[in-house]
């Protein structure tokens, strides 16, 4: 093989091999969230009470709520290898936040997610099948309420551009988005904002997802401005 000929050969490997740690250095991240991404179910054993809950997780960032509104939870976390660690948050019934804890524990890609908080209780979850329902923006724009008891009927549009607008019995009005960060995984990232009730504020973030029930589409709905966190339990009018 003629010398320049090699140094081309040469040259050609060494922008390969540099192409390849780049593509597995950067997917290394997104592999990682990929394991947490999606809906859970299980267990927050905290209180001295165990609840049941649905734990929605993307990006870094976590939301949950138990079956009867008792406490809602939101958080951060972190996933190294099988390690999974993090902060959550807790908030009463009412959506004040009352106690902040860190978690260490165990994540297995899309299977479990355990942990122990700091101080007495643990996080105890399974990934949720409703993880790999389709995801788009198409399947949640239209119409959307609740009947919530405080709040009274709450009335919400979400557009084809994922742009909701919505208001309460209360007097409180709603805009924001919600936003597709993946579309494998049913997880949407949400930001509101509240105005003309005591709920207002300009900084609700949270997460949302679609789920079936009785045959029929629900939309949850958790966000948080840091202080307080709201639950949406939203259906087709």
């Amino acid at each position: 093989m003629r010398p320049w000929a090699r140094l081309l050969l040469w040259g050609a490997l060494l922008i390969a091999l540099a192409g390849a740690r780049c593509e597995f250095f950067f997917s290394t991240g997104d592999d990682r969230d990929a394991r947490a991404t999606g809906v859970w179910t299980g267990e927050v054993f905290a209180d001295g009470a165990r609840r049941e809950v649905i734990w929605l997780a993307q990006g870094g960032d976590l939301f949950a709520a138990d079956e009867r509104g008792a406490r809602l939870f939101s958080g951060d976390y972190g996933v190294f290898g099988d390690h999974v660690d993090g902060d959550l948050v807790t908030f009463d019934a009412a959506g004040d936040r009352q106690a902040r804890r860190g978690f260490s524990g165990t994540l297995r890609s899309e299977r479990i997610w355990r942990a122990d908080l700091d101080g007495p209780g643990g996080i105890d979850l399974r990934y949720a099948h409703a993880s790999f329902r389709s995801t788009s923006l198409t399947r949640i724009d239209g119409q959307w309420r609740e009947e919530h008891q405080d709040r009274g009927t709450l009335l919400m549009t979400v557009d084809p551009d994922g742009r909701t607008f919505g208001s309460d019995m209360q007097g409180c009005t709603f805009s924001g988005e919600l936003v597709v960060p993946q579309r494998r995984r049913n997880v949407y990232v949400a930001r509101f904002d509240i105005a003309g009730c005591a709920l207002r504020g300009d900084d609700y973030r949270g997460l949302a997802t679609r789920l079936l029930h009785g045959g029929s589409d629900r939309l949850l709905v958790l966000i948080s401005d840091g202080e307080r966190m709201l639950r949406f339990r939203l259906h087709r009018p």
